[in-house]
C-alpha cells in the first residue's frame, strides 16, 4: 500500500484546511500500521508543531467530545515539542497571545520506540514581565511511544492514552 494517500490528509491539515475526524483517524491508523523502522533520538531530534491530538483516555469519555466532526489545522504554531537529542531534553511550549507556558525537562529513548520524560521546570512567560520559573517534583514522568516518523510528521502515543500528530517546523 502507498502511503501517499494518508500523508496527503495530513498534509491538507497541515495547511489548515477542514478533515473529517473518521479520515485523520484512518491515515494515522494506516501511517502506524506500516511503519516498523527503527528510531533514535537523533531522528526524532528537531521543532516539531503540534496539528491535531485526541487528548487523554480520560477525556475522550467527555460528553462534549463528538464524533465524525470536522478538525480544522492549524497555520500558526501555538503548541511546539522541541527533542534536543545533544542534551536529553525535551520541551513542550504552549504559546498564546499575551505569552507562553512551557514545561521541560530530560528524556531518553529506549529500544522499544519510547521516549521517558521527566519534566522538572514550568516557565510562565507573560509580556515583557520576566519568565516565572517554578520546580517540579518527581510526579511529572512519563512516555510516549513513536507510532511513526518520517521527515515531515511524528505521531506518537502517550502512557495516559492519548495520540498526538507532529509536523516538523
Amino acid at each position: 500500500m502507498t502511503l501517499d494517500e494518508p500523508r496527503a490528509t495530513l498534509q491538507q491539515l497541515s495547511q489548515g484546511s477542514n478533515v473529517h475526524q473518521d479520515r485523520l483517524e484512518w491515515a494515522i491508523a494506516t501511517l502506524e500500521k506500516q511503519f516498523n523502522a527503527g528510531v533514535t533520538l537523533t531522528d526524532l531530534a528537531g521543532v516539531w508543531r503540534l496539528l491535531w491530538t485526541s487528548g487523554t483516555q480520560n477525556s475522550r469519555k467527555l460528553p462534549f467530545r463528538t464524533a465524525n466532526k470536522e478538525i480544522r489545522g492549524s497555520q500558526r504554531d501555538r503548541i511546539i515539542q522541541v527533542i534536543d537529542s545533544e542534551h536529553n531534553c525535551l520541551t513542550n511550549q504552549v504559546c498564546f497571545p499575551i505569552g507562553s507556558l512551557t514545561i521541560s525537562g530530560t528524556c531518553h529513548y529506549t529500544s522499544s520506540k519510547r521516549l521517558n520524560f521527566t519534566f522538572s521546570q514550568l516557565s510562565l512567560k507573560l509580556g515583557t514581565l520576566p519568565a516565572l520559573d517554578l520546580p517540579f517534583g518527581s510526579w511529572a514522568t512519563g512516555w510516549l511511544q513513536t507510532t511513526y516518523l518520517d521527515t515531515e510528521y511524528h505521531i506518537e502515543r502517550g502512557d495516559r492514552g492519548g495520540v498526538s500528530l507532529y509536523q516538523k517546523r
